[in-house]
């Protein structure tokens, strides 16, 4: 638990001061895992308990959906139609 020198110490916590987890959903304009920023990041919502996914491009034809240790990654289905210039998730 956190206090400072001014704020009361508290000695449980009652539904109204427990932290609830989260789902977090981040967008990664990039390829995935590739930013060790976005890793660490991930990994630490982890840690404390949230649920972490992962929106990123594809355009290695990695997995569409993988479960890693920091979060659930979901890869864009490239449209192979699309022109390259029109679909940024396209190889």
């Amino acid at each position: 638990m956190l206090t400072t020198a001014n704020s009361p110490r508290r000695t449980s916590e009652t539904p109204s001061t427990a932290v609830r987890p989260l789902t977090v959903c981040h967008v990664w304009d990039g390829e995935y895992p590739w930013d060790v920023r976005v890793e660490k990041i991930s990994r630490a919502l982890t840690d404390a308990g949230h649920a972490v996914h992962l929106i990123a491009r594809n355009r290695r034809g990695d997995p569409v959906t993988e479960r890693r240790s920091e979060a659930v990654v979901h890869r864009l289905v490239p449209w192979r139609w699309a022109p390259q210039w029109l679909n940024a998730a396209r190889t």
